[in-house]
């Protein structure tokens, strides 16, 4: 039996996901099923090697799982965590579990990376449950699995933290921000960031990173420009210089998204968290 044990399944997300949507769902026979696949793994190693990954592999690695599975961002899969009973069923979490924190999927990703002890473990089970869910067509190896769920969540900070910078000039100097702002920005950045849509195909995702650093560069240029030394010292500008030095390489004229993965998103959420509660929240950009 493995040294890192998977808790039975909650009576009371049983009754509930059951109810609405039966027995036959792929995620509540993945629930039924999962003691049995945990047994199989071997995580002993695992367990003596690094405390952090030991206790987290249980829902961490699951969890990221399902997220590539879905094409979720960390925010997506925070929120289906919290909301989404088959989804605990799933990964045996009680019904009133609040969500797995996008900085804690962040934080076990980068420990699986540095740990190549933790790295065989997440391909064991990887490897699991592709061949218990039939998944061949999806890819089975890690180190293409936590760059593609990498990629997105990295284009949803570069959004928000546009979005965030956008808001505050536009509260502190609006008349700035309507001569200096393009036409595209108010088709862009006009939508509520949690209503933000992120494709799926990772051309695309770094196609739309790369587009808002660019209208991010062009923010900071302008502030620069226009001696504006109170915009320029606003919190959620400073964050944003911080954010594009952590995801983008300058090259003339252009911004490109630096080629690395998790290592960026814990720091970004952090910082985004710190500068959000200085500010109430609200619309990105307004006509």
């Amino acid at each position: 039996m493995s040294p890192i044990q998977c808790p039975p399944l909650p009576l009371d997300t049983a009754r509930a996901a059951e109810s609405v949507f039966g027995r036959d769902h792929p995620y509540l026979k993945l629930g039924e099923s999962l003691e049995i696949l945990w047994k199989d793994l071997e995580l002993s190693a695992l367990d003596s090697a690094d405390a952090f990954l030991a206790d987290s592999f249980y829902p961490y690695s699951l969890a990221t799982i399902l997220q590539y599975w879905e094409d979720l961002t960390d925010r997506q899969m925070s929120q289906a965590t919290r909301t989404r009973p088959e989804l605990k069923y799933a990964l045996h979490l009680p019904l009133n579990f609040p969500g797995i924190e996008p900085l804690t999927l962040c934080a076990f990703r980068q420990r699986i990376l540095a740990s190549q002890v933790g790295t065989e473990a997440l391909q064991g089970m990887i490897g699991r449950l592709s061949e218990f869910a039939n998944r061949e067509r999806s890819s089975t190896d890690v180190n293409q699995i936590i760059p593609a769920i990498c990629l997105p969540s990295r284009a949803e900070i570069i959004l928000e933290c546009m979005g965030i910078a956008l808001e505050a000039v536009a509260t502190r100097d609006p008349n700035w921000l309507k001569a200096k702002a393009p036409a595209h920005w108010y088709q862009r950045y006009y939508q509520k960031r949690d209503q933000q849509k992120i494709p799926h195909d990772p051309r695309e995702i770094k196609n739309l990173a790369e587009a808002v650093g660019n209208d991010g560069r062009y923010l900071l240029e302008a502030i620069e420009n226009s001696n504006g030394t109170i915009l320029a010292q606003l919190p959620e500008i400073l964050m944003l210089r911080r954010e594009w030095q952590r995801q983008f390489e300058w090259r003339g004229d252009s911004l490109k998204l630096r080629n690395l993965c998790s290592l960026l998103c814990g720091d970004s959420f952090q910082d985004i968290h710190d500068t959000s509660n200085r500010r109430e929240g609200g619309g990105n950009l307004s006509r």
